[in-house]
């Protein structure tokens, strides 16, 4: 919203009009009941193009349009690859992390206006593509200083209830509440179920 409406409060950013995309998990959950949502909240009216969002807003292919003639279009990581191409993007905002065919096609949109991307993701699929070549080059300082990688711990949140984080994630392993609660990577590797025990998930063999 703020690239869209160029009232970015921590940074220069393209004057408006600006082409952007946002590009969720899927379309039912992500878009619809997450994203458009999320955006109906935060948008003025005032930025909208007729005043309103309902106005603002168009269902297919989703994309939410802004007084200043910016608009925003949404994707999803369901659709082939050759939606997510097309023509030029100035920013471009990945809600979760993306395949990396998809991030590249994407990356190739933003070429002509030198654009920007962002992905906000809890690293929940092991050691992926954003591993290897974004956050391990960044633990050991090599990471191109054009890129920056923030970590935040859900224990900073001060909207979530005190105590709701861990009687939530109670049943999961160490590794994935560590994963959800401090944005670590973790390896996938081991046995595939880690709370394994013998002695309660093995029954006798029966004879025939």
């Amino acid at each position: 919203i703020w690239w869209a409406t160029g009232t970015h409060p921590y940074r220069e950013t393209p004057r408006p009009p600006l082409a952007l995309r946002h590009v969720a998990v899927d379309k039912p959950q992500g878009i619809d009941k997450v994203v458009k949502e999320l955006y109906k909240k935060l948008c003025p009216p005032s930025y909208l193009r007729g005043g309103s969002f309902d106005k603002a807003w168009a269902k297919e292919p989703p994309v939410l349009h802004f007084s200043n003639g910016s608009f925003i279009e949404f994707l999803s990581y369901e659709q082939d690859l050759d939606k997510h191409a097309g023509t030029s993007r100035h920013a471009i905002a990945f809600d979760e992390e993306p395949d990396e065919a998809i991030f590249n096609e994407n990356l190739a949109r933003l070429i002509d206006t030198d654009g920007d991307w962002w992905i906000a993701m809890t690293p929940l699929e092991g050691l992926t593509w954003v591993y290897h070549d974004y956050y391990e080059p960044w633990e050991k300082g090599e990471l191109d200083p054009s890129t920056e990688i923030f970590i935040f711990n859900s224990d900073d949140n001060p909207y979530l209830p005190k105590g709701a984080f861990d009687r939530l994630m109670s049943n999961l392993t160490q590794e994935e509440r560590d994963a959800r609660r401090k944005g670590q990577f973790i390896a996938l590797s081991g046995l595939i179920y880690p709370n394994f025990d013998h002695n309660h998930h093995v029954r006798p063999l029966e004879p025939l």
